[in-house]
């Protein structure tokens, strides 16, 4: 026996749908706008270390007689 679904029904499930689509959205785009924000640090964490390197190579270089 098949129940009968009113337009209301699928509305009302559709909208649902929607409503969890927009949670879905907003947390995706938060952890978009986290990523980036690491994705930045690490940039900078890697200049870092590169030009601590080259600053070590250098002043190892300078001592070398």
């Amino acid at each position: 026996m098949t129940a009968a679904i009113s337009n209301q029904q699928i509305f009302d499930l559709l909208c649902e749908v929607s409503d969890g689509m927009d949670r879905l959205d907003a947390r995706l785009e938060a952890i978009l706008v986290l990523t980036r924000m690491t994705n930045y640090e690490a940039e900078l964490g890697a200049k870092r270390v590169a030009r601590a390197k080259a600053e070590y190579h250098l002043s190892k270089e300078a001592l070398s007689p």
